[in-house]
């Protein structure tokens, strides 16, 4: 599929370059309580994901399913976040992201880059 060009767009152009194909971003909310949710599924299309934590209590984040709340990546409070980029993190940024909370209904914000 061409690369379809934006004359001037300096972004456009690193991206292309770098990535070889179109990208897109995907944003969405995720509720996560006390019990563990998916909030970014398997994807080698992946190249950035971003996780923030909106919630007032802290949550923890990990690649298996068998993350608790105190294992894992923990997220703080308001804000907490774990980003990953295929250029740092490798492979692990299009793998499956698993979250936990210690208490029910609070969101995380999740932000993906990806090919199209």
């Amino acid at each position: 599929m061409p690369i379809k060009e934006y004359p001037g767009s300096t972004v456009h152009q690193f991206i292309a370059q770098r990535f070889g194909a179109a990208t897109t971003v995907k944003e969405r909310n995720v509720t996560v309580g006390a019990t563990v949710t998916e909030v970014a599924d398997n994807n080698p299309r992946r190249f950035y994901l971003l996780v923030v934590n909106n919630s007032i209590d802290y949550m923890a984040v990990s690649f298996t399913r068998e993350v608790t709340a105190t294992s894992g990546i923990i997220l703080a409070p308001n804000g907490g976040s774990v980003a990953l980029t295929a250029e740092e993190d490798g492979e692990a940024t299009g793998y499956a992201l698993y979250a936990i909370g210690i208490a029910v209904g609070g969101t995380v914000r999740v932000i993906e880059g990806v090919t199209v």
